[in-house]
């Protein structure tokens, strides 16, 4: 009898093991993918500059007496033009000049969409692509290179070890509300609130915003931040469970962009969720000394 209850013992302890091992391959195939979409020739490593747009007509090539200069070697050193009128923009490229969007050829004056439409128009020369944002009332030009050194030199992010316990399970207060949020640019960035997250870890209560774009995530601060994780907070996917519950795996915790890059234009975590405890979980501070 005792022979069988050890043995059962072994099988249960075996089981439990398999089922974290599982969950740890999970984790860590999700985080593959991130570092993938990462180096994406598109992707956040690929973005060498981003010029805020004031006057009406703008000279944009890689030569320093540039209106924008893109810092790049694949790119003319005289392109063209950018152009407002009224409220539209607008780029010319010079004669000669390879411009391409959508893979046709820009001969002509050609309307530039910022992002706010949710499909800007991309103009690519070269290695270079180019497109407007908008942020309050800001409109500047993102530049990215898919020969850019971090984006060439890149060999991933240092991570906490994969631990279950920073997976919680939440319920969730509707809140169904716009709202705004600082970023480190200094301009407000509108977010889409959804709810508040209430969960207990170390038999704690704490609380999150979650917000909604294409899916459910969530932006925190907390105790590591500046010292073990990047000062500005860090990002975590939202798993919907249904209605009033979600999933928050803070081991899929991750650095917002401008931890790559002083182009871009990352949203900082909200008073309400600032955590007052150390997470220990997901990606830790990434350093550009490490790439050198």
């Amino acid at each position: 009898m005792k022979v069988k209850s050890l043995l059962a013992f072994v099988a249960f302890l075996t089981a439990v093991s398999n089922v974290y091992a599982d969950y740890v391959e999970k984790v860590n195939k999700w985080h593959k993918k991130r570092i993938e979409r990462l180096k994406d020739p598109e992707g956040w490593l690929s973005l060498i500059g981003l010029e805020w747009l004031e006057g009406k007509k703008l000279s944009i090539g890689s030569d320093t007496t540039s209106d924008i200069v893109v810092n790049s070697s694949h790119f003319p050193r005289k392109a063209g033009y950018i152009m407002r009128e009224d409220d539209r923009w607008f780029f010319v490229p010079f004669k000669d000049i390879l411009a391409y969007c959508k893979g046709e050829r820009v001969t002509n004056k050609i309307e530039l969409k910022d992002d706010s439409s949710g499909n800007p128009t991309k103009i690519e020369i070269g290695t270079v692509v180019f497109y407007l944002i908008k942020r309050g009332n800001k409109v500047g030009v993102r530049i990215k290179d898919k020969n850019a050194k971090l984006l060439r030199e890149f060999k991933g992010i240092d991570r906490f070890p994969v631990d279950k316990k920073w997976k919680v399970r939440a319920k969730i207060e509707k809140i169904e509300d716009e709202t705004f949020i600082d970023t480190v640019v200094g301009v407000k960035e509108k977010v889409r609130v959804v709810g508040k997250a209430l969960f207990k870890l170390g038999g704690k209560e704490y609380s999150l915003l979650v917000f909604n774009s294409d899916s459910y995530w969530t932006i925190f601060g907390d105790l590591t931040n500046g010292v073990e994780s990047y000062g500005g907070g860090r990002f975590v996917p939202v798993e919907k469970v249904s209605d009033n519950e979600v999933i928050i795996d803070f081991n899929k915790a991750y650095n917002p962009p401008c931890v790559f890059t002083p182009y871009s234009t990352c949203p900082l975590p909200p008073t309400q969720n600032k955590l007052p405890i150390h997470v220990r979980a997901g990606e830790k501070v990434w350093k550009l000394s490490r790439e050198e």
